[in-house]
């Protein structure tokens, strides 16, 4: 994140709020007793440590993102707020969210689900890229409008 963004979100700022839900890889089971820490990206200052409850919920929390004006008109200026959420659970490989995007006034949710640990378990990362309108993708490929449908000879009747 550039300096003229961190500056802008200290002077005038609004606010928007973060929830995580933790499961487990396949989703089904939630984890409760994670210990999470939010902070914003690119710092280490530990905004938030927060402990999962039996449903694998944590939060919310109110996070300080730039003011709704920026959103409202286009320039130059990102209109949320940047943060990394990191997870560590016991029996579980830790992991961390980079660059969680914050609009002020919304609330995000993160939905986690952590891998098992295994004995040569290293930190899971995950970085959300930057949004398009902060970032030169390559143009989308066109497609044609109306695409040719090939016909079977197969013939399928309604229920009714």
């Amino acid at each position: 994140m550039n300096d003229k963004v961190l500056s802008i979100q200290a002077e005038e700022s609004a606010q928007g709020s973060l929830s995580i839900r933790l499961a487990t890889a396949a989703g089904f089971l939630p984890v409760r007793d994670a210990r999470i820490q939010i902070s914003r990206s690119g710092q280490e200052e530990v905004l938030y440590t927060l402990t999962s409850d039996a449903s694998g919920m944590a939060g919310p929390v109110t996070l300080d993102t730039p003011p709704l004006d920026y959103s409202l008109e286009p320039n130059s200026l990102q209109p949320y707020g940047e943060y990394t959420v990191q997870v560590s659970a016991r029996n579980f490989a830790p992991e961390a969210v980079s660059n969680i995007q914050i609009l002020p006034g919304q609330m995000a949710l993160l939905e986690i689900r952590l891998v098992p640990e295994t004995e040569n378990a290293a930190e899971i990362v995950t970085d959300i890229g930057p949004h398009t309108l902060f970032f030169p993708y390559p143009p989308k490929i066109p497609e044609a409008e109306i695409k040719p449908v090939n016909e079977t000879g197969e013939i399928v009747l309604s229920w009714w």
